[in-house]
């Protein structure tokens, strides 16, 4: 039976507690080799073995790994800096698969974004030649790739996701969110050109990148149903929740339109953010976990938020037709069913497509996250009404606890069990503020909702999430 090849994270439960591991840095005329100490903290070059044919270079692998009394394998994930994966990580993907079938050891891929790169600026420090360096870059990256991960794989081999990793996830997507912010009251002050920022984000840019991520992902590998269905299940009991906090609420002087300002941001997510987020933790596995639970949460909350504000703040009632039209006219929808048919059905795309689409969606989340700091408003923020309250403790604090609950009852675990928590603890959508505005909400009152839970968020998301790995 092949040796399992997975993220980090998730193989490092595959592995004992303490034991060796082997670094690798596949570099195209040589592999860097290091070894860590039994105990995980430290790792040194082994050697830089030359590239012949595969089965000589495997052979001489797992001589090594035998040498050491190894427990698995750490292999560097060259993918590139928008987070697309090109040639270079597909072969280093086919040698892993290639390497499995002669091991038992599972085999861990970490993303070694710049791990060459920053090998070099330290070699130059230290003054070494040219011809020396290409003589022992690889192998020191090896020791990079296993020096920066060992920590953390001992870690993951207890179960703990530390909080610092977690926070190290995060801070790119709130400090773009920050700046966001800060270039809407400077540089760009203009609501037309965020305007067109929003709309190529949400029409081209970001479907493309969900065709792309579920076009790509192995779907064998990932539990769609326990992540998909304890999102789903988790949306639906916050739904009947507000709905059944709806008279307590007006008899406390929360009218109609204030209630689905309270619902909005207690249900939807923030699909920049959770995305964001899971690529950051996970890589391409999260990606396609994060998108996969949009297929299940995008239709149900848009189709509860369009029926309670035509319900409780619409000046003219909502009829049927035109609340399915506006869940089917979704493109987040259609882009994630198109990358699931086109994933199932095996369609093979051209080359030049992946490049495009590629280009396309690693631009996506950076423009969405920018675009989610520019509408942040601050008024009001230092004294939340009671509405702002409520909606803040429903969507930070209960529904990653519903959220988080459901999973483990789904028998979820590791980074699926992660990424469960991280979508339910995303804050609420800006899209609801356009909604609120369109159908008769209280589109002020979201606004301080979504302002206060983005901010907010920064310190909830990493406790949700270090929590379900503890």
């Amino acid at each position: 039976m092949p040796a399992p090849i997975l993220p980090l994270i998730d193989a490092a439960p595959h592995w004992p507690e303490r034991g060796a591991l082997i670094g690798l840095d596949l570099g195209t005329k040589t592999i860097g080799v290091a070894v860590s100490d039994p105990d995980r903290r430290l790792a040194t070059g082994v050697e830089t073995v030359k590239r012949k044919a595969f089965k000589a270079d495997a052979a001489r692998l797992l001589a090594i790994a035998a040498e050491r009394n190894a427990v698995g394998f750490v292999l560097g994930l060259p993918i590139n800096m928008d987070g697309s994966e090109g040639p270079r990580a597909q072969s280093t993907r086919a040698f892993a698969r290639n390497l499995a079938g002669l091991t038992p050891l599972a085999i861990a891929l970490w993303d070694e974004r710049l791990s060459t790169a920053a090998v070099e600026r330290e070699l130059i420090g230290m003054d070494v030649s040219r011809s020396r360096r290409a003589e022992v870059i690889d192998e020191h990256a090896a020791i990079f790739i296993l020096q920066g991960r060992a920590g953390p794989a001992r870690e993951a081999a207890r179960g703990s996701l530390t909080m610092a990793v977690v926070i190290a996830a995060l801070l790119p997507v709130f400090l773009l969110i920050v700046l966001g912010f800060v270039l809407r009251r400077t540089l760009m002050r203009i609501d037309t050109q965020w305007h067109g920022l929003e709309r190529l984000t949400y029409y081209v840019l970001f479907p493309v990148l969900l065709v792309q991520t579920l076009v790509k992902a192995d779907l064998t590998k990932v539990p769609i149903a326990g992540v998909g269905g304890a999102l789903l299940l988790s949306a639906l009991a916050m739904s009947l929740l507000c709905l059944a906090l709806r008279s307590p609420l007006a008899r406390a002087g929360v009218d109609g339109p204030a209630f689905t300002s309270i619902f909005q941001g207690a249900i939807r997510w923030q699909t920049y953010v959770a995305l964001s987020v899971s690529g950051n933790l996970f890589g391409s596995v999260g990606l396609a976990l994060a998108s996969v639970a949009m297929v299940a949460i995008i239709p149900l909350v848009n189709v509860f938020s369009v029926a309670v504000l035509a319900h409780y703040a619409a000046p003219q009632k909502q009829s049927t037709g035109a609340i399915v039209m506006t869940v089917v006219k979704n493109p987040l929808i259609w882009a994630c069913v198109i990358g699931l048919a086109i994933n199932v059905a095996h369609i093979p795309l051209p080359k030049i497509w992946h490049e495009v689409a590629n280009a396309l969606g690693g631009s996506s989340l950076a423009i969405g996250l920018l675009v989610t700091g520019a509408g942040l408003h601050l008024e009001g923020m230092f004294r939340p009404s009671l509405a702002a309250s409520v909606a803040l403790v429903l969507k930070l604090v209960l529904m990653p606890l519903l959220a988080v609950a459901l999973a483990t009852w789904f028998g979820l675990s590791g980074s699926s069990l992660a990424i469960v928590a991280a979508c339910a603890a995303v804050p609420t959508s800006p899209s609801a503020y356009v909604m609120a505005r369109q159908m008769g909400g209280d589109a002020p009152l979201l606004a301080q909702i979504i302002t206060l839970q983005t901010i907010l968020a920064a310190i909830t998301m990493p406790i949700a999430i270090a929590a379900v790995g503890l």
